[in-house]
């Protein structure tokens, strides 16, 4: 199944929970060096009514689902002894376990944590930090401010992690990116220098199959500062344009065409008289200005 078929939802109920607290065991059955939690302890440590943590600390569980199987989980908490202490707005996330990705043989990550400036690169320098290396990631960002971002890695060797140590030092290096007061560096390999950047055909589609909730909108183009505050820009003047339009949609086809020939037109007029009278220049004479 593709990456847009899993569902992220809240923990709701008792069987979520139960769901929550077993995913680990059935994930990590077999692995050596692992040794199953004991189910009352895990109890215990997730209710409200027995944990003291929950007096400072406000939870949300969350479960991802393929095909209504569950293949993750997430917390995302505020604690407020933490806030009263240090003066910020620093929310946490934790509990954090993925199944690999069986189609592209690598390792799902997912992050929830509040939206903020400069959150994929401090995700993205977290995992380079413990060498992953991203193959694909999907973005999301939720009405009332938080970020869930979902990626898929590999190992230097270009194979999904399987190691439970590997996979907990991917944790904490992406949670110490997220929790640094400074903005940490991208690590560079030895011997290696910066590769150039390849060209990408910028296009936009819409995405009809991906959900059927949401209306999904793929932008293929190449990667650069602001780019996605310029689409968000772009699809709230689209709005306010579809509000001083009649009879014609915002997102019509044919009349993107139109202007955007229109444009084109435009432009090559413009251009064609100074072309045209550079040609007609002597080189020489425009060797002696120069």
């Amino acid at each position: 199944m593709a990456n847009s078929d899993i569902v992220v939802a809240p923990v709701e109920g008792k069987a979520d929970l139960k769901a929550f607290i077993q995913l680990p065991v059935r994930l990590f059955r077999g692995h050596k060096g692992y040794i199953p939690h004991l189910n009352t302890e895990r109890d215990e440590a997730f209710s409200p009514k027995k944990n003291p943590l929950f007096k400072h600390v406000e939870v949300q569980f969350f479960l991802a689902r393929r095909a209504g199987r569950v293949v993750g989980r997430i917390t995302a908490q505020i604690d407020h002894a933490y806030l009263e202490r240090y003066k910020d707005d620093t929310g946490h996330f934790g509990c954090l376990v993925a199944e690999d990705d069986p189609e592209s043989g690598s390792t799902r990550i997912s992050v929830f944590t509040p939206d903020r400036e400069g959150l994929f690169y401090r995700i993205c320098a977290g995992l380079a930090s413990a060498g992953a290396n991203i193959i694909d990631a999907r973005i999301h960002t939720t009405r009332d401010g938080m970020a869930l971002d979902n990626l898929l890695v590999k190992d230097g060797q270009g194979r999904a992690y399987s190691d439970r140590r590997l996979k907990n030092r991917l944790v904490r290096s992406v949670e110490n990116a997220l929790t640094s007061e400074i903005e940490p560096p991208l690590p560079h390999a030895p011997g290696h220098g910066k590769a150039a950047a390849f060209r990408v055909a910028s296009s936009v589609a819409i995405a009809e199959r991906a959900s059927t909730r949401t209306t999904v909108v793929e932008v293929n183009a190449r990667d650069r500062p602001a780019l996605l505050a310029g689409l968000a820009g772009a699809f709230v003047l689209t709005r306010i344009i579809a509000s001083q339009l009649f009879a014609i949609s915002a997102v019509d086809p044919l009349t993107f065409t139109g202007v955007s020939l229109s444009l084109l037109a435009v432009a090559l007029i413009a251009c064609f008289a100074p072309a045209r009278r550079a040609t007609r220049v002597d080189p020489l004479i425009a060797l002696r200005h120069e």
